[in-house]
């Protein structure tokens, strides 16, 4: 359930393929109240050409908000995933794009209250209230309520098919190919 992981006080990760028709700020998925309300929830945009995570627990008061340190490309396709461990700290958050840990940088680290609110805010794929709608592709869309570890990650974002990578020689498979397949 998103809206339980939104609420806060979970252990959660997001994970999901995009490709962007261009870089314009978008919405990509948002699970957050009305603009009306305290906006808690988390939302993924992209802002200012770059990929943008926030969780908000009480708007102005208890945000924290990640933007990765290098723009991405549009028309490319990109595996994300955020993690965390339930903690509204910067340290409780990790970043993968393609499988591999993604430098982010805190922009709003306003976490003055414990993680609440949002468990009945609607999941939006594609839009939301604060961006136009995302323009582009996005498939395999998952959330889990644990924090998966970078192994986890890392064969969430293989893009080879599970019977493709069953029939290479065991010797040529990758250590992320392998941990799949043990799965």
């Amino acid at each position: 359930d998103p809206g339980r992981m939104s609420a806060g006080s979970k252990r959660w990760t997001v994970s999901f393929w995009f490709r962007a028709d261009d870089l314009e700020d978008q919405s990509l998925i948002t699970i957050v109240e009305k603009p009306d309300t305290n906006r808690n929830g988390i939302q993924f945009d992209i802002a200012d050409g770059k990929l943008r995570l926030r969780h908000v627990c009480r708007w102005n008061h208890s945000v924290i908000e990640f933007e990765s340190r290098e723009p991405i490309a549009a028309d490319r396709w990109y595996h994300v995933a955020m993690t965390s461990d339930s903690r509204m700290q910067g340290v409780a958050y990790r970043a993968y794009l393609n499988g591999s840990p993604a430098p982010m940088q805190l922009t709003k680290p306003t976490t003055n209250d414990s993680a609440g609110g949002g468990a009945n805010a609607p999941l939006v794929i594609g839009d939301g209230p604060y961006h136009r709608a995302f323009r582009g592709d996005m498939t395999d869309v998952r959330f889990y309520e644990r924090d998966l570890s970078a192994d986890d990650v890392a064969a969430l974002a293989l893009p080879a098919a599970v019977s493709q990578i069953g029939a290479k020689d065991d010797a040529k498979r990758t250590a992320a190919e392998r941990h799949l397949l043990r799965q």
